[in-house]
């Protein structure tokens, strides 16, 4: 493990912190121009870079539909919804969704695909 101020700027960090299992870890990037535009992004012990948005709280049907707020992080997966975890996600519109449509899960693929049937989430594209 590398051992890090956190309370050093940025650019006196030569080296990525490694953080122990369980850690969230916490990485600044530089945009162009003065030190206050500097960008705070979170990622998991994995690595899974994403603006700190915070989880959807909201999913809008489309093909594929879209996670609200925009750019909050999904579920992690169709049974992650399904079973509100982390968050409960309030499907719009609240009616069933229409054929093919769809949200994307941190899941890849189809595999990561849900649906609003009126009632509950269902895992997959809408029939």
């Amino acid at each position: 493990m590398t051992d890090v101020d956190p309370n050093a700027a940025p650019e006196q960090q030569a080296t990525p912190a490694v953080w122990p299992a369980g850690v969230m870890n916490v990485v600044l990037f530089a945009t162009p121009g003065p030190p206050d535009s500097w960008q705070q992004w979170w990622g998991s012990t994995q690595g899974d870079m994403r603006p700190d948005l915070g989880r959807a709280s909201g999913a809008t049907a489309g093909v594929p539909g879209a996670w609200t707020p925009t750019g909050a992080m999904p579920p992690e997966s169709p049974a992650k919804l399904i079973a509100s975890d982390p968050v409960p996600v309030t499907a719009s519109p609240a009616t069933n969704w229409t054929v093919g449509q769809y949200v994307q899960t941190g899941t890849a693929g189809t595999a990561g695909r849900a649906y609003w049937n009126g009632t509950a989430w269902v895992a997959g594209t809408h029939p």
